[in-house]
């Protein structure tokens, strides 16, 4: 299997989209190289060509991997509300 890399969309500002790497590294990209209706929360998995770079025409949005971040997220957010508001506190 090919590698391959996962990008969140950041933010969609007119004809541009801004993505970040898993390592926190931003770029931008044209909406128009992205699947159609590119928006802020996306994931998207791409595949990296032979020559290293990610084939950001062959995108595609990773759903799973969308949910399984966002269920991360609000657990993250859970248990630092429980911690400032300590043990069953509502």
């Amino acid at each position: 299997m090919s590698e391959e890399r996962l990008y969140a969309v950041d933010g969609v500002h007119e004809d541009q989209a801004v993505l970040i790497d898993d390592h926190g590294r931003a770029l931008s990209r044209s909406v128009g190289d992205l699947p159609p209706g590119v928006a802020a929360g996306w994931i998207l998995r791409i595949p990296v060509r032979s020559d290293g770079e990610p084939d950001f025409g062959a995108a595609a949005v990773d759903r799973t991997e969308m949910e399984r971040r966002r269920r991360a997220q609000r657990k993250l957010l859970e248990d630092l509300e429980q911690e400032a508001h300590g043990p069953g506190t509502p």
